[in-house]
């Protein structure tokens, strides 16, 4: 008996060192975030004329991230995002296109897109984007996430006032639906998601898995 008692002690303990060692490489950004190479979307789904977008369509390489600005994934993703372009900001064969993906279940996702949207129109798209990610935890919220927005406009220089009209009466709801029925053409079903030259990586990569699939496009 004493002898099955250290066999099933021993057997408990290597399995919680399995799922330890499991817990660990997902939160490092394993093998999960491997590019799916066999599930290739269509260039026309991700990138649009109108689209955000830091160089240009004809860029070798072209990452896509479907995000919500309401998501706590997306916004672990942010900063993750803001090396990998602090990484390319001087290579012009690297082009970084934001489409809107607003998850029904975030009361204010879609209000933040409206927000980000009106940023787009008043030339401080980025300066927006960057904001409503790095000051997420203020009004996800919150019953008046637009009181927030407009703070955010007013200090990045924008009309707050007409942001605060604009996305009151939902001026950019079709151009948001645009991005979200593109992003469910292309089989986005959760945020974030990037795409790499059509290549999907779910879920938030490290900043190495980001580098080594962008540079190995780059070759």
């Amino acid at each position: 008996m004493q002898t099955n008692k250290q066999i099933f002690i021993f057997g408990g303990l290597a399995l919680a060192v399995i799922v330890v060692i499991a817990v660990l490489a997902v939160m490092s950004g394993g093998n999960q975030y491997a590019l799916e190479e066999h599930r290739i979307a269509d260039s026309a789904l991700l990138v649009k004329d109108k689209s955000h977008m830091t160089a240009g369509k004809n860029a070798k390489v072209t990452i896509v991230e479907f995000g919500d600005y309401q998501c706590p994934a997306c916004g672990a993703a942010h900063p993750i995002v803001k090396q990998m372009l602090e990484a390319y900001k001087n290579n012009k064969d690297v082009n970084f296109v934001f489409r809107n993906f607003p998850l029904p279940q975030h009361k204010n996702a879609r209000v933040a897109a409206e927000a980000a949207e009106e940023a787009g129109a008043q030339d401080k798209f980025w300066e927006m984007h960057d904001a409503l990610y790095e000051h997420q935890s203020e009004w996800s919220d919150s019953d008046d996430a637009l009181s927030a927005f407009a703070n955010y406009a007013r200090q990045i220089g924008m009309d707050a006032d007409k942001l605060r009209q604009e996305v009151g009466k939902s001026a950019f709801e079709d151009a948001i639906q645009a991005d979200v029925n593109d992003g469910n053409a292309a089989g986005v079903n959760s945020t974030p998601t990037f795409f790499i030259n059509g290549s999907m990586m779910v879920g938030v990569p490290s900043i190495g898995a980001f580098k080594a699939a962008i540079d190995a496009k780059l070759k």
